[in-house]
């Protein structure tokens, strides 16, 4: 923040999406800085936005920018989820180097709840995970590869597109190389070691359930509710899961603490109507993109007078050739 304050030269617009009360909100002197130097900033949730306003700064919530990564994506009703044949879980192993060997924890509790619950199960890589490797780490475990002749859920049209899988007995795990969001669709829970993913299913109204250790521990806190910890063992992941799969109450109870904590999105559009409403840029905008066109339709048919990018017309060269002689005779 204090690089951006300094380093622009002036007052900037500001998205806070690294604080909220929830966890421990903004330090005194973050508050001083925001209300001093800041034009306005937009806050993940509305208490950290009243926060902010008791002190003093230009403070909005206008929706969660972290939810705003979902783009396009809707948002699928808790009650609507897993309506459709067996229900979907979806699998995070997160995107770090220690995500293989998160990923085989998440494959062993697997085994242990489809043994009790048969479900249809999605595994989301990070771009930072190779598929091939995650298949030498998973012993036991077969990978398979479909070519699709039709458009896939990666929205590829690609007659040589892939749709990956890895088996084990009858369970079978699609490997899904999209973004979270594509994937969540029709998701009954998250079993997830994630960060920001973690949320965002969350924000979904998918239930989350993760290992307890320090990190999540913190994001617990911003969660509640919706995320539930437990031991990072194959047997308390699926019993858990089980649970929530099973308990109707449990479920509603999570998917709401979820989309309450985290908000919907929003908060980029307010930041771009206000830019373009109150700072003028819309109209600077539409001025700049008049200009452009103009030049462009005048320069048609005009020749190309950059270095090596043709020859000169006779009266040009006769110009320039004149402009030199008066600037030689020192007459210009």
């Amino acid at each position: 923040l204090l690089h951006t304050l300094w380093g622009q030269g002036t007052a900037p617009l500001f998205v806070a999406t690294a604080k909220t009360v929830y966890l421990s909100g903004h330090w005194r002197l973050e508050r001083f800085i925001i209300r001093r130097y800041c034009r306005r900033t937009w806050t993940r949730d509305r208490d950290s936005a009243d926060q902010l306003i008791a002190s003093g700064a230009d403070a909005l919530y206008a929706g969660n920018p972290i939810m705003d990564l979902l783009g396009g994506a809707p948002v699928p009703a808790a009650d609507l989820l897993g309506l459709y044949g067996r229900p979907k879980v979806m699998l995070l192993p997160g995107s770090r180097a220690r995500s293989y060997e998160d990923a085989k924890l998440l494959l062993d509790a697997v085994e242990i709840l489809h043994s009790r619950k048969a479900c249809d199960y999605v595994m989301v890589l990070a771009s930072t995970l190779s598929p091939e490797r995650l298949a030498e780490a998973c012993q036991g475990w077969t990978f398979n590869k479909k070519k699709l002749g039709k458009k896939s859920e990666k929205k590829s049209a690609d007659p040589s597109a892939e749709e990956l899988f890895m088996t084990k007995n009858d369970v079978e795990i699609h490997l899904y190389l999209g973004d979270v969001s594509s994937a969540a669709a029709g998701v009954r829970l998250l079993i997830g070691l994630g960060g920001t993913a973690n949320q965002l299913c969350a924000g979904m109204g998918i239930p989350v359930v993760s290992i307890d250790e320090k990190g999540k521990r913190v994001q617990k806190k911003l969660l509640e509710d919706a995320e539930i910890l437990v031991e990072p063992a194959p047997g308390t992941l699926a019993d858990c899961a089980l649970k929530i799969l099973t308990t109707p109450e449990l479920h509603e109870k999570m998917a709401l603490a979820g989309k309450t904590r985290m908000g919907g999105p929003g908060a980029l559009k307010s930041v771009l109507r206000y830019a373009r409403e109150d700072l003028g840029w819309g109209v600077r905008c539409e001025v700049y993109g008049k200009l452009s066109r103009f030049g462009e339709e005048k320069s048609e048919g005009w020749p190309d007078l950059r270095p090596g990018g043709g020859d000169f017309p006779a009266s040009t060269a006769a110009f320039s050739g004149g402009a030199r002689t008066c600037k030689k005779r020192g007459k210009g």
